[in-house]
């Protein structure tokens, strides 16, 4: 009926034939992809792309380069609509040439959601073979597309995986380090442990705050005694991670290793230390809290003073009172 229908019928049999998904309507419909009619040209590609036919390829790549230009913004969703359907049947090869043709094709970050979408279509098919697209991908300056690549590298395992990520981060700038090590924190895969350690001392801060989640992802209990000494030469960003991280260990076993840093560490290290006793119940610590309350720096008497209205029961209330009343009378007096 194509060929005699009016031109609104036409649209919609090339629709429901794009629908019912019938290779021996291939030949039919490629004419209509070259129709001088927006809507016939758009429908004929959509069917053509939805049968996912390897003759429909030329058709489906044309517009994506010589279409005008509301068209080829839709051309790479359609192509990958095309890729995903030979896929579906089986025709790899074809499948994964033209997921990868948009992925080379859309690099921009405004365009960067198709390349996303075709790298995730190339894992799904290649799965732990994707490794060398999703290295590529990663040293992409596009954060939104580089953001994706590692995303979905998260979901790959294996050692052999984990070791190309750390020969890729070390090769890499500080910005993609950063995203790598993430990567790996979330992986769970502890051969990577030894090179996060490594970033704990790094030059670059932002490194570091990286590094110390996924230190203590991968490392748990053992990396407790690489974390404690970073707060000696903390900056405020880097003390406030660490602190969540010492909040993620047992009191009983994150208190007895803090009690002894406490006079030694210069702030902000200092409070972050007091701010966890207070928050992991230490009430054996509560008399040196009430000291710190009286020490010259502001920032150590308000987190001495913060832990110790944790640690309080009922019989120190007064004491407490007492204690508020002295600090306002020195505001008072200043």
């Amino acid at each position: 009926a194509l060929d005699e229908a009016p031109r609104d019928a036409q649209v919609v049999l090339l629709q429901s034939l794009g629908e019912a998904r019938r290779p021996e309507a291939v030949a039919k419909i490629l004419p209509f992809a070259d129709s001088r009619d927006a809507g016939i040209r758009q429908a004929a590609l959509y069917a053509l792309a939805n049968i996912g036919d390897p003759a429909a390829g030329p058709a489906l790549s044309r517009s994506r380069i010589a279409s005008p230009l509301g068209e080829r913004r839709q051309a790479p969703s359609l192509y990958l609509l095309y890729a995903r359907r030979l896929l579906e049947a089986g025709r790899t090869k074809e499948g994964l040439e033209a997921a990868r043709a948009v992925l080379e094709s859309y690099r921009r970050p405004e365009e960067s959601q198709h390349a996303s979408e075709a790298l995730a279509l190339v894992v799904s098919t290649l799965g732990e073979r994707a490794l060398p697209d999703l290295l590529a991908a990663a040293d992409s300056p596009d954060l939104s597309f580089r953001g994706s690549a590692l995303a979905l590298a998260a979901s790959l395992p294996g050692t052999e995986a984990t070791l190309a990520w750390i020969d890729n981060a070390h090769r890499s700038p500080s910005d993609v380090q950063v995203d790598i090590l993430a990567m790996l924190g979330e992986r769970g895969d502890a051969a990577a442990l030894p090179f996060v350690r490594e970033s704990l001392g790094s030059g670059d801060e932002a490194v570091r705050l990286a590094a110390i989640p996924a230190a203590t992802a991968l490392g748990g209990e053992a990396v407790l005694p690489d974390l404690l000494p970073l707060l000696g030469s903390a900056g405020e960003a880097e003390s406030a991670v660490l602190k969540t991280a010492l909040l993620g260990y047992p009191g009983a076993l994150v208190v007895p290793e803090i009690v002894p840093l406490l006079e030694a560490t210069p702030l902000p290290g200092r409070a972050v230390l007091i701010e966890v006793l207070g928050e992991k119940g230490a009430r054996d610590q509560t008399e040196r809290l009430y000291g710190l309350c009286e020490d010259p720096e502001p920032a150590v008497r308000g987190a001495a003073g913060a832990a110790v209205a944790r640690l309080a029961g009922d019989a120190d209330r007064p004491r407490l009172l007492a204690m508020m009343e002295a600090s306002q009378g020195r505001g008072r007096a200043r």
